[in-house]
């Protein structure tokens, strides 16, 4: 039988009988294992030629699903990732991407998606997946890489989100803009500018806006800072307006003012003529004629002695409180105003005395407006003294007014009112003729009496004047010559003397 095998003896006999006779020989065992093996490599070639067409099948249908092996994107293998992998890996290339804002008061910074960053290489990947053949897949084991190339948008919503929602634009971050300010230079005398705080007020759009573009262009910094979005002051130090009102100013101030107050100098500073002017929010400046005139009635209340209280000490030493209107200094405080206006407006330089009401006879630092130079009259011991330049130059008896006809001479301050050489003095009832005439008290005044043998004593009670304080003729004389308008005369009675 075919399959039974054939025994070496029986092989050898067939052996033996072919060589005897004519027909060739054929070993068959022989061919029989050549067959088997050629068998068996059919066997093998067919399984691996199934399996390379299994493999070939699931490589097909992987880079049908998936990506190429050896597809290189951006640099990256993602061989057999899915498509959403892939486009998600990619996209990741801008996560840390962020914009810093810096203000004039601090920074900020954004992530990318709190500024409104949208990245998607969306395209390119869908491209590169489309243009892939999958029964093609092995020939991308060797492919170069593909560059996908990104689309970016930006999220106007999300940005302008962010940038409402920083702390450098809430209300309490931001500070209006101050106008500049003039002040005045106590040091120079002069008013100058002073720029206002530059604030911190925001316009939020002009911000949005230097933020979209720097986003669009994927920039990582927005210097606001310097930018124009700061809201600006309407005037700068440099505005013409504030500039030309700075000058009028300083026009103003460049007046020299000096006031002769008797022998006191009194000068305008810059800076009381800076407190004169006005000048209102939006830059405009004017010479105030009611400050001015203010000004002048503070002068007044701080310099004027017409109508106040002094005290005057008597030749043996006491103190006489007298209040006087009729001696004193006492300024005009209308026409002044009107002078020191005009003065002030040209920016003069001038030194005089004010307008005077009223003007004593001297002032000084300690506001004595009689000084060393006075007549003085003790009433009630009927006696005068001379004094000139502190020092006493005559003392003499006197009769004042007549007490028992209701004409007694008032005491008080007074100011000679004029210098009379030989006038007759007449009443309802009288005639005098007098040589020197000194009236200080209305009708009432200094003179000589000739018409007397004797002075002081208690003459005054019972024949005494008509309320003149009459004078020896000598007596007359010497202060006729040492006198002039407006020498002060003080009179008293010893019950209005205090210690």
């Amino acid at each position: 039988m075919e399959n039974e095998e054939i025994t070496s003896a029986e092989s050898e006999a067939l052996e033996s009988e072919a060589l005897e006779s004519d027909e060739p020989y054929v070993d068959v065992a022989a061919f029989e294992t050549v067959k088997k093996k050629k068998h068996i490599i059919r066997k093998i070639m067919l399984g691996l030629g199934i399996l390379v067409v299994i493999g070939y099948g699931v490589m097909t249908y992987l880079a049908y699903k998936y990506f190429a092996p050896g597809t290189h994107i951006n640099g990256k293998d993602y061989s057999f990732k899915s498509y959403d992998e892939v486009l998600e890996d990619v996209n990741t290339a801008y996560d840390d991407y962020t914009l810093t804002l810096r203000f004039r008061n601090g920074e900020d910074t954004f992530t990318k998606d709190e500024a409104g960053l949208k990245v998607t290489a969306e395209k390119d990947i869908k491209r590169i997946k489309k243009n892939q053949n999958p029964f093609l897949w092995f020939t991308y084991l060797w492919s170069d890489n593909e560059t996908a190339g990104f689309e970016f948008s930006v999220d106007k919503d999300a940005l302008m989100d962010s940038i409402e929602n920083s702390i450098y634009l809430s209300p309490s971050k931001m500070k209006k803009p101050e106008e500049p300010s003039i002040v005045f230079n106590k040091e120079k005398g002069i008013a100058e500018i002073v720029e206002g705080d530059e604030g911190t007020l925001l316009d939020k759009f002009g911000v949005f806006l230097l933020c979209y573009k720097a986003v669009d262009e994927r920039s990582s910094f927005v210097d606001i800072k310097n930018s124009d979005c700061y809201i600006k002051p309407v005037f700068f130090s440099d505005s013409p307006r504030i500039v030309n009102t700075v000058n009028r100013i300083n026009h103003y101030l460049s007046a020299k003012i000096t006031y002769l107050y008797g022998s006191l100098e009194i000068e305008l500073s810059p800076e009381n003529i800076y407190n004169i002017l006005s000048i209102s929010d939006d830059y405009s400046v004017y010479l105030s004629k009611e400050k001015v005139r203010q000004f002048v009635s503070n002068l007044s209340s701080e310099y004027d002695t017409y109508d106040t209280y002094r005290t005057f000490r008597t030749h043996d030493g006491k103190k006489y409180r007298v209040n006087s209107d009729e001696y004193g200094y006492q300024i005009d405080i209308d026409k002044e105003a009107d002078l020191l206006y005009i003065n002030i407006s040209g920016g003069e330089t001038v030194e005089r005395e004010p307008e005077f009401l009223h003007k004593g006879y001297k002032y000084d630092k300690k506001k004595d407006d009689i000084g060393g130079n006075y007549v003085e009259v003790d009433l009630s011991k009927q006696k005068l003294y001379l004094y000139i330049d502190g020092q006493m130059v005559l003392e003499s008896d006197v009769v004042s007014g007549d007490m028992s006809l209701g004409h007694g001479t008032p005491g008080g301050l007074y100011n000679v009112d004029g210098m009379y050489y030989k006038v007759v003095l007449t009443g309802d009832d009288y005639e005098s003729p007098v040589t020197y005439w000194m009236p200080f008290n209305r009708d009432i005044g200094l003179h000589d009496a000739t018409w007397r043998s004797y002075f002081g004593g208690d003459i005054y009670k019972s024949n005494g004047s008509h309320g003149c304080v009459n004078l020896p003729y000598d007596v007359a004389q010497v202060i006729y010559y040492n006198i002039e308008p407006g020498f002060p005369v003080v009179l008293y009675w010893e019950d209005e003397i205090t210690r």
